[in-house]
């Protein structure tokens, strides 16, 4: 059995977060020029599910639960929740969860962007 690393190094952390924070920007930017109230729902429904509910169900129980994982959402669980259990991790609600809620801001983004460079807001 292979062994990962007990914490990662926090630059992973911060380019992973930066990764993400640009992530949701750019889908509320595209939700945001077809509807302002829409990039609105967009950045909120995106931070709230992706820096609270899901360190809630998915970081609770993780190995690195207050250790530096690879984006550093384990120090960020354990600021705000209290430790689970790591035997729940892989049938957690949240494992099961999070490829939807990643897969939805995917589609939405992707969706609004290619409808944007159509329409002509965003061609070159």
């Amino acid at each position: 059995m292979a062994e990962g690393l007990e914490e990662y190094p926090k630059t992973d952390a911060v380019v992973g977060n930066m990764v993400m924070l640009l992530w949701i920007v750019l889908g509320t930017a595209a939700c945001w020029f077809l509807y302002p109230l829409a990039g609105i729902a967009y950045f909120g429904f995106a931070m709230l599910m992706v820096y609270v509910v899901l360190r809630k169900l998915v970081c609770t129980n993780c190995y690195y639960y207050d250790r530096w994982c690879g984006i550093g959402w384990g120090k960020l669980s354990a600021m705000l929740f209290e430790r689970g259990d790591i035997e729940h991790f892989a049938g957690s609600t949240g494992v099961k969860l999070a490829p939807a809620v990643y897969g939805l801001l995917s589609i939405l983004t992707h969706h609004l962007y290619h409808h944007l460079t159509f329409s002509g807001i965003f061609s070159i």
